[in-house]
């Protein structure tokens, strides 16, 4: 059922496009958009700080994940700023951290649990002016990221897990570009370079019970693909 109103719905959008480019190429109108998009993300190895010593003999590889989410925007001529909101969710399955005596050798280490995060982000935006269809952008933006772990722990015993929420600034980089569709529709396919400044959250339980656990700055790749509306 899902596939059947998917392909009526890009069916709809490529008739409506053609009947736009009947009577020549489209250019989007309108001051305001909306914007829906799904994304692929892979976070980056996190190199992870313990305590009060800042120990940093651990590293987490979250897998890549994938979410969406939206943004409303305004357009002032080439420039656009929008507020942006995304989700995205992460597995866990391998880590590392020094062992031997003299805490020089990197050993991996199973482990399990989830990730989860919401970013709400205010971007400025950049549309390089040219073609009237074809309109590649570069910006930034600044927000915060509200992060979620679930039951993430490492396999080898002893050590606790972490279940807890935490917020930390976000900031990123942003690079695309949007074909016009129609003179209200747009694909938009984009690149997002997302950095999370020092997220830290409590673990529970084990012979670290009550420690910190800090997140040596997080980096995350973004691709989004979406659709945007200009009215």
């Amino acid at each position: 059922m899902k596939t059947a109103i998917s392909f009526a719905f890009f069916a709809a959008l490529v008739l409506a496009a053609n009947a736009a480019w009947a009577a020549g190429p489209p250019t989007l109108k309108g001051s305001y958009y909306l914007s829906l998009f799904g994304m692929w993300e892979m976070p980056q190895t996190a190199k992870v700080s313990r305590g009060f010593n800042g120990e940093s003999s651990l590293e987490v590889k979250p897998d890549a994940g994938f979410g969406g989410g939206g943004a409303i925007g305004h357009k002032f001529d080439d420039f656009r700023l929008e507020i942006q909101a995304a989700y995205s969710t992460h597995d866990i399955n391998e880590a590392s951290e020094l062992t031997g005596a003299n805490q020089n050798v990197r050993q991996k280490v199973a482990a399990t649990g989830t990730i989860e995060m919401t970013t709400l982000m205010v971007n400025g935006i950049y549309d390089i002016p040219g073609s009237p269809f074809f309109t590649p952008y570069i910006g930034a933006g600044a927000g915060a990221a509200f992060i979620k772990a679930d039951n993430v722990r490492l396999l080898n015993g002893g050590q606790g897990f972490i279940d807890d929420s935490t917020t930390a600034p976000a900031f990123q980089g942003l690079a695309g570009f949007a074909v016009a569709l129609t003179d209200n529709v747009a694909v938009d396919l984009g690149y997002a370079f997302l950095y999370v400044s020092d997220p830290s959250a409590t673990i529970t339980g084990g012979r670290n019970d009550g420690i910190s656990d800090t997140v040596d700055n997080a980096i995350l790749h973004r691709i989004n693909l979406g659709l945007r509306y200009s009215f």
